[in-house]
């Protein structure tokens, strides 16, 4: 390309990786790009266990190579041991 071509194409722009939504409960898990079908996946996860029991979704993206990397908890869900009420918490 000649001298005029990031004039053609504009500034040249940094890389910015996707971001996912990885969840995970005791007995299921999953990756989204929606925050909202992770909340989902958490809530469905969660509706058959007992009382106590504790999941995660987690911000995630991916590397050059396809491999996820953990950017950080987003939020815990838990079944209140007492009332059995799913509670979140946001990180």
């Amino acid at each position: 390309m000649g001298p005029f071509a990031e004039t053609l194409r504009g500034p040249a722009r940094p890389w910015e990786p996707p971001r996912f939504y990885a969840w995970q409960a005791p007995h299921a898990c999953g990756v989204t790009d929606r925050q909202e079908r992770a909340l989902d996946g958490v809530r469905e996860a969660l509706r058959d266990e007992p009382p106590g029991t504790v999941a995660q979704i987690r911000r995630v993206t991916v590397n050059g190579c396809g491999t996820y990397i953990d950017v950080g908890a987003a939020v815990t869900a838990a079944l209140d041991a007492a009332s059995g009420a799913l509670v979140w918490d946001v990180a």
